[in-house]
């Protein structure tokens, strides 16, 4: 049941046919025999030789890492290295002899059952094998990522587009999958892998994108009067070319990987500007056709542009076209107008309504500045007194005079519209405090005369006071000369 090599007198026979191999005069028949047996035993020999040796060859394997490879601070090297693949090459050769020793049917196994612990020797030197092997491939990755971070750093380039960047990912996904490999070490190594992803989603997005862009602009109508299939043509366009300028913008995903791309990046450029042209070329149109239908909405109605439906949209259009990177002449000089007006319009609007709703508060003040003490009218956030009640009004009364002037009455007659005022409600409004102002001043007048009339009594009956007073002293003073004489 064990080799011959293993059986009791195997020593005794092999020193027999050392001699018989030596000596003359051997049959051919018996020679062969004597050669078969030799070369049985000689196999026997080596097979278990490497059995016994295979420990302290992987052990020796082992230590020539530390010696023979060039190794950084980190214990690592560059995997290209030459002697670095030698080492490896060893240590793969090693762990193909090891592994098939330990193999069902090998012709190591027999050898492996008669030699007592050689099998378990055996077995832990493939596990040393193993964990020296995943430790370097480690070690390589690891060299790899610092290799290429130095170099991002020096040239700037992103890291996806470095020469040794596919080796280092063949590192990443091989060793994913080691379950051995520990726990920060793997999360190191997975952590490539989503960068990777990204990386490449990103990039063939820059690489598909002009294509795209040339398909929306096959559909392109021209700048026809038809505003509803120019706005579906924009609907589709409009949100690619965002796309094409967010990639394209400083400090955005793609920026590094266009860096790399000159020549994508050169298409990507050139497509999203011909895009950016028939998109403005559509928008001016449609600006322009928005802005005739508002002004006849307007005309319809007689109110203003400025709250036709139309507007809103008409004022987008007119903010794409000013936001334009390139110049459009007279196109640009329209968008603007129709800004510089709405913004106009705006402002008067609102001013209209601030007007109003200070008028409101002046009168309330005045009400309640009538009702409410001195010392507390401050805590009530009212004017301390009548004469800046009188300030606050004047400079309402500037203001509405402003307002008539400066606003065309037919705008001003819109914004008070849509405050749910009359025409003549600033007009209204001036006369109110007006009447306010001159009850105010009556009221004060004849608070006046009754308090210099009161003061009038009070002077005259103080003066007959004293009259009475300086009689009754001189009639005692005359009555007292009498009595002593």
């Amino acid at each position: 049941g064990v080799p011959e090599l293993h059986a009791e007198g195997s020593a005794e026979v092999a020193e027999l046919a050392g001699r018989l191999h030596q000596a003359d005069g051997l049959d051919p028949a018996a020679r062969r025999m004597v050669e078969a047996w030799r070369a049985l035993h000689a196999g026997q020999s080596a097979r278990t030789d490497a059995v016994l040796s295979l420990p302290g060859r992987v052990e020796a394997w082992r230590d020539r890492r530390s010696k023979d490879l060039p190794l950084d601070g980190h214990g690592a090297a560059d995997p290209a290295d030459p002697a670095c693949r030698a080492w490896r090459e060893e240590g793969e050769a090693l762990r193909d002899e090891a592994a098939g020793m330990l193999e069902a049917g090998s012709l190591h196994a027999p050898h492996m059952k008669a030699v007592p612990g050689s099998r378990e020797a055996v077995g832990q030197a493939l596990a040393a094998i193993d964990g020296a092997m995943l430790d370097d491939r480690y070690r390589q990755f690891a060299w790899l990522t610092r290799h290429l971070a130095r170099q991002s750093q020096e040239t700037g380039a992103a890291l996806f587009h470095l020469p040794r960047y596919p080796e280092a990912l063949d590192h990443a996904r091989s060793l994913s999958g080691e379950e051995a490999l520990e726990k920060d070490r793997r999360r190191a190594v997975r952590d490539w892998l989503p960068y990777d992803e990204r990386c490449r989603a990103l990039c063939s997005e820059i690489r598909n994108w002009p294509a795209a862009a040339d398909a929306v602009l096959r559909e392109w109508i021209g700048p026809e009067r038809d505003l509803r299939a120019m706005r579906n043509w924009r609907e589709s366009a409009g949100p690619l070319l965002a796309r094409a300028r967010a990639m394209l913008a400083d400090g955005s995903p793609h920026a590094p990987h266009l860096a790399a791309m000159t020549d994508e990046c050169k298409l990507l450029a050139d497509a999203a500007h011909r895009l950016d042209v028939s998109l403005a070329g559509g928008e001016a149109a449609e600006m322009n056709g928005l802005a005739e239908m508002a002004e006849a909405r307007a005309a319809e109605t007689g109110g203003i542009a400025f709250d036709a439906p139309e507007h809103a949209e008409l004022i987008e259009r007119a903010r794409s076209l000013d936001a334009r990177p390139f110049f459009l002449g007279s196109v640009r000089e329209a968008a603007r107008g129709h800004l510089e007006r709405h913004d106009r319009l705006e402002k008067d609007r609102a001013n209209v309504e601030a007007f109003l709703n200070r008028a409101g508060q002046l009168l309330r003040d005045r009400d309640r500045l009538a009702r409410t003490a001195p010392h507390d009218r401050a805590q009530a956030a009212l004017p301390l007194t009548w004469e800046e009640w009188k300030r606050d009004a004047d400079a309402l009364f500037a203001d509405a005079e402003a307002l008539r002037r400066d606003i065309p009455e037919p705008e001003l007659a819109a914004h008070l519209a849509a405050t749910g005022a009359e025409i003549g409600a600033i007009g209204d409004v001036v006369r109110k405090v007006e009447d306010r102002i001159e009850a105010d001043e009556e009221a004060r007048t004849e608070a006046e005369r009754q308090r210099l009339a009161k003061e009038q009594a009070l002077a005259t009956l103080e003066a007959e006071r004293q009259r009475l007073e300086e009689e009754r002293k001189q009639g005692r003073s005359e009555g007292g000369g009498i009595s002593m004489s």
